[in-house]
């Protein structure tokens, strides 16, 4: 979970190797960190879902479901 959290602060400030910016991306992470339970994630996807368009919160949900079930032999 920690690991998710910094990823996401990485997506977030644009610090991943070929990658800019992403919001989207960022938020995925984020969900992933609060769903496996990380309360300071949880806290903190609530706030940076306020933050984002719908759609970019519809994207980083789908995003995080495909990362889950391809993560859990298939199962979200």
């Amino acid at each position: 979970m920690l690991a998710q959290c910094n990823l996401s602060g990485m997506y977030s400030s644009g610090r991943v190797p070929g990658e800019g910016r992403d919001v989207v991306r960022a938020h995925m992470w984020m969900l992933l960190a609060a769903r496996g339970g990380d309360s300071v994630a949880r806290v903190s996807c609530e706030f940076a879902s306020r933050r984002l368009r719908p759609a970019q919160r519809a994207r980083a949900e789908e995003l995080a479901q495909a990362w889950q079930v391809e993560h859990s032999g298939g199962v979200a």
